[in-house]
């Protein structure tokens, strides 16, 4: 029972990672698809919601730490838990294409979405999924318009 506790976990915590990074890349179609995929295998979309808030809060930490003067490979060499080896250069690329401005409205977008999500849990799985497509819809725009950022 517990190997099999070990591998459910770890599948739905890649599931919940595909989506974040789906999301947090600007892979619209991606985001959305993994986020259908992992309501239907049972994952929450409470979880959904709380993974992509944990993502975008630690892409904020480290988009900070960068404007204010750290490296980027410092910052992230700084991070607690730190990325998994796989992670880091999609992560980074993420730094670097997000600006601190967006990054607060993407929290804002998703801690709305959280809200809502506890009040009318009949459509928690509809805001989830709408949460998924927004987010990536705001990377997506905001690295089409050439507001990315370069870390230092």
């Amino acid at each position: 029972l517990e190997d099999v506790d070990a591998v459910v976990g770890d599948v739905s915590e890649l599931a919940l990672e595909r989506i974040t990074f789906a999301a947090a890349q600007g892979d619209t179609a991606r985001a959305v698809g993994e986020c259908g995929r992992a309501v239907a295998a049972g994952e929450s979309p409470q979880a959904i919601i709380a993974a992509l808030q944990r993502h975008f809060q630690r892409l904020h930490r480290i988009r900070a730490q960068v404007d204010g003067g750290s490296s980027l490979d410092d910052a992230l060499r700084r991070m607690r838990p730190p990325l998994h080896f796989k992670q880091k250069d999609a992560f980074a690329a993420q730094c670097r294409m997000w600006t601190t401005v967006r990054l607060t409205e993407a929290l804002a977008r998703i801690a709305t979405a959280a809200k809502a999500a506890r009040l009318t849990s009949s459509l928690e799985e509809a805001y989830s999924e709408r949460l998924a497509m927004g987010l990536a819809m705001l990377a997506r725009d905001g690295a089409g318009r050439g507001r990315a950022v370069q870390g230092r």
